[in-house]
């Protein structure tokens, strides 16, 4: 990931991360997420449809909720980095 690519993500490393941007700038998270499902799964095959039904969900989630989600990822999207 680069961080002229990624600019918003590259800032992310924890929920909290995510929490302290404006909420105006969350859908160019998205976007920055659903950028790198793609370039991921360009190069390692796999299933990510369903991957990115859910990018604005898991963002909004970690953004409003201090709690700690797991997703089942075992049939979505994957690749190694």
């Amino acid at each position: 990931m680069t961080t002229n690519k990624h600019n918003l993500l590259s800032t992310i490393n924890f929920p909290s991360d995510l929490r302290k941007l404006a909420l105006e700038q969350l859908p160019q998270v998205c976007n920055e997420l659903r950028a790198c499902l793609i370039d991921e799964l360009s190069r390692n095959p796999g299933h990510f449809a369903s991957s990115l039904g859910v990018v604005e969900l898991t963002v909004a989630l970690h953004y409003v909720s201090i709690h700690i989600f797991y997703h089942d990822l075992k049939y979505m999207s994957f690749g190694s980095s």
